[in-house]
C-alpha cells in the first residue's frame, strides 16, 4: 500500500517537486525503483483547507514528527510570556519546525507593548541564539511554512539581532524550494513585502515570490490569502494586480461579510479604487444581511468613504439597519455612525434624526467623550444638519466641553472641534483664544504619527479659524495667529474642471496675462482664478493684479472704488452632498469668507459646466458671470481683514 502511495506521489509531483529536488541534490536522476525503496519523509501541513508538500530524505518518522509538532504547538500556546517560551525551549530537545513555532510566539509577545521591554532584554540571551542555531542546522528538514515563518519572524523581531548565518542559510533554501511551496506560503512572503524588501538578502526572494504568484494565481481559492495579497498589492506589478482583481471577482461570493470588510479595508489602506471589486463587495454585502453586525457595517462604511465609493442602495439599507440597532449601542458607536455618513457626504435625515434624539433628548451628551464630540460636530457641520432644539444642543455641548480637561486633549482634536463649530458659526470666544494664542499649537504635544501632510491640513484649518475670528466672531478682539503661511504640502488645483474653466476664462479676458490662477490667500483658501476689472469692465494685467491681490497677504490694500475683484471658484463632486445640489458645510464657509474678503464670487459647479456642451456656450456663461460682477463694487462689499 505504501508502494502505491509513493507511485501516486511521483505521478502528480514529479514535474514540479521531485524532479527539481533530484536535479539539485543528486548527481544524476535515479530510477523510480530505487527511489521507491529509499525511505523518505513527506511533510504536509493543513490550515483552512490549504495543503503544502515537501519531500526530503528521511531522518525521522513522519507520524511521530506531526504528532510531536501538534502537541508542541498546544503546549507553547499556553505560555504567557517570553520567559516561559524560552524556558520551554531550553528544557526540551527541539527541531527546526518547533523552533520556528517558538519564534512566532516570541514575535507575538514582542509586538505587544506590555512585553516589549522584556523582549529587548532577552534578545541577547543564549536561549534566543539557541533557537537561531536550531533553525540554521535543521533548515533542509523544515516545512516550507516553517522556513517562511522563520524568515519573517526573525526580521520582524529586531534587525540588530538578526543572525546573518541564519538568513544566509534560510533564504537560499527558500528560493530553491519556492516552486514546491503552497501558494499560501508564497503569499505570506509577499504580505511582508515592506519588511523583507529592506534587506538585500531577501530582495531576490521577493521577486521570485511575486513571479510565482503571478504564474500560479489561479490556485488562489482561500479568501484570507487574497486579502493578504491585496494588503501588499501596491508593491506588485500592474499585471499581478489585474490577476488579483480577476481572482477576487471570481471567488468573492465565497467571502463572509467579515471577509468582505477586511478586503475593503485592505483596498482602502493601499488606496486601490477597483470599481469591479467594490461593486462586487456591495452586491455580496446585500446578500449577506444575516451576518451584519454594527461594528462591521461601520468599518465597511469607513473603508468605502476612504475610497470615495458610493452605492446608494447599500447605504440606504445600512441606514435602516443602524437606525434599528442604535438605541442599543453605546454613545461612541452612535457618533461613529454619524461620522461614517458625514465622510460619505450622505444626508440621511431619518438616521440623523434618530442619532439626535438618542443623544440630546436622553441626555447622553453628559457622558460623551471628546473624540465622540468631535465626530458628532463634524457630521452636523459637514451635512448642514440642523437639530430641532439647536439652542439646547449647543448649550449642552458647551457645558460638556467646559467640564473636560483641555490640557489632556490633543491639539488636532481641539482644532477639529473649533473648526466644526466655526462652520456652524457658533464657535465660542474662549475656544478660539485657546486655539489661536499659540503660534506652534499644531506641533506642541503632537504625536509622532502626525505626518507632514496631516500637519498641513491642520495648519490650513487654523488659518480658516483665524479668518473666522476676524470676520464672523462678534466681540473677539484677539489673539490672532502670529505665524501666517499657506502650507506648501497642498498642491495646486489640476482637475479637468479647473483646467477647462481657466482655459475658457483666459479666452474671455484676453489671455493668461489678464488673470491669476491658483491664488493662495492667507485666509486659508485657494482660488481657482482671480480677475480684476476697472470701471470700464476691462480686465487689468496680471502685474497689476499681483499688486492688488497678493497671494502672500490676507489683508489687501484699499482699492479704488471703481475696481472689482472677481474670484472664480469651481465646485467638484466632493464639494456637494451626495445626490444633492447642496454644498457641504466647509464649502459654504469658504464661499462666505471669500465674499467677506471683498471678492465677487463666481461659482462654477461641475453639474452646470458639464451641461454646457459647446465651447461657445461656456464662453457665453463665463462672460455673463464676469459682466455681472461689475454690479458689486469693491467699495460696497470690501471688508479689511
Amino acid at each position: 500500500m505504501a508502494s502505491n502511495a509513493v507511485k501516486l506521489i511521483f505521478k502528480y509531483y514529479w514535474p514540479t517537486v521531485i524532479k527539481p529536488v533530484c536535479n539539485r541534490n543528486c548527481s544524476s536522476v535515479q530510477p523510480l525503483s530505487v527511489w521507491a525503496k529509499r525511505p523518505m519523509v513527506i511533510n504536509t501541513s493543513y490550515a483552512k483547507g490549504m495543503f503544502s508538500i515537501n519531500i526530503t530524505p528521511i531522518v525521522h518518522d513522519l507520524s511521530n514528527s506531526h504528532s510531536g509538532l501538534n502537541s508542541w504547538i498546544q503546549r507553547i500556546k499556553k505560555c504567557e510570556s517570553i520567559e516561559e517560551v524560552l524556558k520551554l525551549t531550553e528544557n526540551e530537545h527541539i527541531n527546526g519546525n518547533q523552533a520556528s513555532v517558538a519564534l512566532s510566539i516570541i514575535n507575538k509577545f514582542y509586538q505587544t507593548d506590555k512585553y516589549s521591554e522584556v523582549a529587548n532584554k532577552q534578545f541577547s540571551s543564549n536561549q534566543l541564539k539557541h533557537l537561531y542555531t536550531v533553525v540554521t542546522e535543521d533548515a533542509t528538514k523544515m516545512l516550507g511554512r516553517s522556513i517562511v515563518s522563520s524568515i519573517c519572524n526573525v526580521l520582524n523581531l529586531d534587525s540588530t539581532h538578526v543572525s546573518q548565518d541564519l538568513i544566509k542559510k534560510l533564504v537560499p533554501e527558500c528560493r530553491g524550494r519556492l516552486r514546491s511551496f503552497h501558494v499560501y506560503d508564497i503569499a505570506v512572503l509577499l504580505y511582508h513585502y515592506k519588511l523583507l524588501s529592506s534587506f538585500e538578502e531577501t530582495n531576490a526572494l521577493l521577486k521570485e515570490a511575486a513571479e510565482a504568484i503571478e504564474f500560479r494565481w489561479r490556485e488562489l481559492q482561500n479568501p484570507q490569502i487574497v486579502i493578504r495579497l491585496h494588503s501588499s498589492a501596491k508593491y506588485f506589478s500592474p499585471s499581478l494586480i489585474r490577476c488579483l482583481e480577476d481572482k477576487t471577482a471570481e471567488i468573492v461570493h465565497h467571502f463572509s461579510f467579515k471577509e468582505l470588510v477586511q478586503l475593503s479595508e485592505a483596498l482602502s489602506n493601499n488606496k486601490i479604487r477597483s470599481l469591479p471589486i467594490l461593486r462586487a463587495v456591495s452586491f455580496e454585502s446585500l446578500e449577506k444581511r444575516q451576518e451584519w453586525e454594527v461594528h462591521l457595517v461601520l468599518e465597511l462604511l469607513q473603508a468605502m468613504s476612504k475610497l470615495s465609493f458610493h452605492h446608494d442602495s447599500l447605504y440606504k439599507v445600512f441606514a435602516v439597519f443602524l437606525k434599528k440597532q442604535l438605541p442599543n449601542c453605546s454613545v461612541s458607536t452612535i457618533s461613529r455612525a454619524a461620522l461614517c455618513y458625514a465622510l460619505l457626504r450622505i444626508h440621511n435625515t431619518d438616521l440623523l434624526d434618530t442619532i439626535a434624539t438618542h443623544l440630546v433628548q436622553e441626555d447622553n451628551l453628559q457622558s460623551i467623550g471628546v473624540d465622540d464630540i468631535s465626530y458628532l460636530l463634524f457630521a452636523i457641520s459637514q451635512l448642514c444638519y440642523r437639530i430641532q432644539d439647536f439652542q439646547s444642543f449647543t448649550e449642552k455641548v458647551d457645558d460638556r466641553l467646559t467640564m473636560l480637561n483641555w490640557q489632556k486633549v490633543t491639539p488636532q482634536v481641539q482644532i477639529d472641534i473649533a473648526f466644526s463649530l466655526a462652520v456652524l458659526q457658533i464657535c465660542s470666544i474662549t475656544l478660539l483664544k485657546h486655539v489661536l494664542m499659540d503660534p506652534h499649537f499644531i506641533t506642541r504635544n503632537a504625536p509622532d504619527t502626525c505626518m507632514k501632510k496631516q500637519r498641513a491640513v491642520y495648519q490650513l484649518k487654523l488659518l480658516q479659524l483665524n479668518t473666522y475670528a476676524k470676520l464672523e466672531c462678534k466681540g473677539y478682539q484677539g489673539p490672532y495667529l502670529s505665524l501666517l503661511y499657506f502650507p506648501e504640502a497642498f498642491k495646486v488645483k489640476t482637475s479637468k474642471l479647473h483646467k477647462s474653466v481657466v482655459k475658457t476664462l483666459e479666452a474671455v479676458v484676453g489671455g493668461p496675462k489678464f488673470c491669476m490662477t491658483n491664488v493662495r490667500l492667507l485666509a486659508g483658501y485657494q482660488l481657482d482664478a482671480v480677475v480684476v476689472l476697472n470701471g470700464d469692465d476691462t480686465p487689468l494685467p496680471v502685474s497689476y493684479c499681483k499688486e492688488t491681490v497678493d497671494p502672500g497677504l490676507i489683508s489687501i490694500d484699499k482699492l479704488h472704488q471703481s475696481l472689482t475683484r472677481v474670484a472664480i471658484l469651481t465646485w467638484g463632486p466632493s464639494d456637494y452632498l451626495f445626490g444633492r445640489k447642496q454644498l457641504t458645510g466647509r464649502s459654504l464657509m469658504a464661499k462666505r469668507h471669500i465674499h467677506l474678503l471683498g471678492f465677487h464670487v463666481v461659482e462654477v459647479s461641475f453639474q452646470k459646466w458639464s451641461s454646457l456642451k459647446s465651447d461657445w456656450e461656456r464662453l457665453r456663461f463665463i462672460k455673463h458671470k464676469i459682466t455681472n460682477a461689475t454690479k458689486h463694487r469693491v467699495g460696497q462689499t470690501f471688508s479689511q481683514v
